[in-house]
């Protein structure tokens, strides 16, 4: 299989003008809005290194202007009982009944970024010309999309064929200094978050 035969991902997820209009209002113009998803399914084989702690985004939540707003759903969510003292996820009702993942769309456009490693999701984010971060600090770009979406099929069919293709390492302390550096080098470029600081 080769990446350039993995086909658009302009379907993925699709955010209806009239939803992202609700949830524009729902979320306000405040701050620089960051979405985060930390957890797939870990029930899936090779899925172990993919999650972050939540935990390990309590520095972006102290940067000034900075809103962190939950796209995470179902498994993970127990996380945020746990949150660090002074650490804020905005928490949204969201994807209920069967407009399962609508609401994350519309969210997702209204995002100034999207920090997660479920890569059809970041495909989506890319897809709507948005920014996406893994949280190892390797940016999702339109450029490497495709790659990652094929190397994710093909990584999904040798499980499912019997494979045990293992996962990415655990999420470490240099993941997170990577992450960090790549965030700062982010935000330092983004004329959005000077404006909303």
């Amino acid at each position: 299989m080769r990446y350039e035969t993995i086909p658009a991902v302009e379907h993925y997820l699709t955010a209806d003008p009239a939803r992202v209009l609700q949830w524009k209002e729902r979320l306000g113009h405040h701050g620089y809005r960051i979405g985060i998803a930390w957890q797939g399914n870990q029930l899936i084989m090779g899925s172990e290194g993919k999650a972050f702690p939540l935990a390990a985004l309590e520095g972006i939540a102290s940067l000034p202007g900075v809103r962190l707003i939950r796209l995470q759903k179902n498994a993970g969510s127990e996380q945020l009982d746990i949150l660090p003292q002074g650490m804020t996820v905005e928490s949204y009702d969201f994807d209920d009944g069967p407009d399962a993942f609508l609401d994350t769309a519309a969210m997702m456009k209204n995002c100034d970024l999207v920090i997660t490693a479920d890569i059809p999701l970041a495909a989506g984010v890319i897809d709507k010309g948005g920014h996406a971060l893994d949280p190892r600090g390797e940016s999702y770009t339109k450029d490497n999309i495709k790659e990652r979406l094929a190397m994710r099929k093909l990584m999904d069919e040798l499980r499912s064929s019997g494979v045990d293709t293992g996962g990415p390492a655990t999420f470490g302390n240099a993941d997170r200094q990577a992450f960090a550096n790549k965030l700062d080098r982010f935000l330092a470029d983004s004329p959005k978050y000077g404006i909303r600081n």
